[in-house]
C-alpha cells in the first residue's frame, strides 16, 4: 500500500473505556503538553475560529477534521477534505476508530495522542504552564535543580518552587516520574 493511500474506518475493537473521559495530548506544536477534553458527539479540529478544538498551526487547514465520540468513550476521526491531511501514525486516513495511544496529525506539525482519564481525574490533572512543561523537560535531560537555574537564570530555590508545583498537579512524587510523564507523552527533550 502506497504511503499516499488512504485508509478507512477500522472496525472497534470492543468497548474502548467507559469509566474514563478521553483528551487529545498534544504531542508536538505550539499547545504542547496541553490536554484537550473531547466531548461527547461532534467536534471539528482546525485554525478556524468557527471550530471547537483550535490548533494554529500553519499545516492545519480552518476546518481539518471531525472527532465523534460516542457514550461508551469510542474516537474517530474524519478527515474534512484538508489540504495536508489527516494521519494516524505515518498512514493517511479518511475516517478511523481511535484506540489508547495513537498519535494523530493534522497536517505536519500538529501532533495529538488520544489517552483516556478517569472520571474526576481531568480536574485534577490540570495541564503544566510553558515554564513548567520547559521545566520538566530540563529534568527528563537529567539535569540538577543548580544546572537548570543556571540554564534558565533562576536561583536553584525556584526550581525546586517549580517541581514541588508539578509534582502536585501531576500527582508525581519523583523526577524519574516525570521523566517517565514528559517521554510516555512524547514531549522531547528541551
Amino acid at each position: 500500500m502506497a504511503d499516499d493511500d488512504l485508509t478507512t474506518l477500522r472496525p472497534s475493537n470492543g468497548d474502548p473505556e467507559p469509566d474514563r473521559h478521553p483528551f487529545f495530548e498534544v504531542a508536538s506544536g505550539a499547545r504542547q503538553g496541553e490536554r484537550l477534553a473531547l466531548r461527547r458527539g461532534a467536534s471539528i479540529i482546525g485554525k478556524g475560529h468557527d471550530v471547537e478544538i483550535r490548533l494554529a498551526e500553519s499545516g492545519v487547514s480552518r476546518r481539518h477534521a471531525r472527532v465523534d465520540v460516542d457514550a461508551v468513550g469510542k474516537v474517530v476521526v474524519t478527515d474534512l477534505d484538508s489540504t495536508n491531511g489527516t494521519y494516524v501514525g505515518k498512514q493517511r486516513v479518511e475516517s478511523y476508530a481511535l484506540a489508547r495511544g495513537d498519535r494523530i496529525s493534522f497536517g505536519p506539525d500538529a501532533v495529538v495522542r488520544l489517552v483516556y482519564l478517569e472520571r474526576g481525574a481531568a480536574e485534577r490533572t490540570a495541564t503544566l504552564s510553558a515554564r513548567q512543561l520547559q521545566l520538566a523537560r530540563l529534568v527528563a535531560t537529567g539535569m540538577t535543580s543548580a544546572e537548570i537555574a543556571d540554564k534558565l537564570g533562576i536561583s536553584p530555590r525556584t526550581v525546586t518552587s517549580h517541581l514541588d508545583h508539578i509534582y502536585a498537579r501531576l500527582d508525581i512524587r519523583s523526577r524519574s516520574a516525570l521523566t517517565r510523564w514528559v517521554l510516555e507523552r512524547g514531549l522531547g527533550l528541551a
